[in-house]
């Protein structure tokens, strides 16, 4: 039987994709500003909070990817990294696509925290327990 644990890559990851949403919902108004503010005040705090907000997403894109093989290891879903994987890339394409990543990341978010195993994990369980095509053999 698999034992179904809680996997602290699959939280970290969660939690993390919680906190990416809520700053790709911030993106916007905090570029704009800083930009506003570059544009009259001939300051460069652009480059300084776009980049802030990158560094954040190449953070939670690893431990997504990192919680990715350790879920499969485990044979828990890995629908939501792949998820969160997705909306990460598109941002890092370009800040454009911020709520595309705000969108996945949430989605992800509420995939990864469920922690459910996957079609081969459950397949096996129900042999296991006969409730099975095999046990009504």
């Amino acid at each position: 039987m698999i034992k179904r644990e809680k996997i602290g890559w699959n939280i970290a990851a969660g939690v993390l994709n919680i906190i990416n949403a809520v700053l790709m919902l911030v993106y916007w108004p905090v570029a704009m500003s800083a930009a506003l503010s570059d544009g009259f005040g001939g300051t460069n705090v652009t480059t300084g909070a776009v980049a802030f907000f990158q560094v954040i997403n190449v953070i939670v894109l690893a431990v997504n990817l990192i919680a990715l093989i350790v879920s499969h290891k485990h044979q828990i879903s890995i629908v939501g990294h792949i998820l969160g994987i997705i909306g990460d890339v598109f941002f890092m394409i370009g800040g454009w696509a911020s709520f595309v990543n705000l969108v996945m990341s949430i989605l992800a978010a509420v995939f990864v925290l469920l922690q459910h195993p996957n079609k081969k994990a459950k397949a096996t369980l129900m042999n296991q327990s006969g409730q099975g095509p095999q046990a009504q053999n």
